[in-house]
């Protein structure tokens, strides 16, 4: 496995783990956390692991959700004042 992907999953691993342990929020509506991974040319590989991993502790945790700007047209649909609103 290449030095790189290794960090990447230990890196996952540990934030599963920590999942576990992280107290769960308890509002009426949690919070909405924006997740931009839109890019202008070269994609990282690790990005579709931190998203994955993003999502985890989310579900699990039920401390937050997720909205995603992955393309450009998520960007100009969530980066405006309306578009902003949701988020916390």
């Amino acid at each position: 496995m290449k030095p790189y992907r290794r960090r990447c999953l230990t890196r996952a691993a540990v934030l599963g783990a920590l999942v576990g342990i992280l107290p769960v929020q308890t509002r009426a509506a949690s919070p909405r956390m924006l997740v931009v991974t839109a890019t202008a040319g070269y994609r990282n590989p690790s990005i579709p692991i931190s998203e994955s991993v993003l999502a985890v502790l989310a579900e699990r945790s039920g401390a937050f959700t997720l909205d995603y700007a992955q393309t450009e047209a998520d960007l100009a649909r969530t980066m405006t004042p309306e578009g902003l609103k949701k988020i916390e």
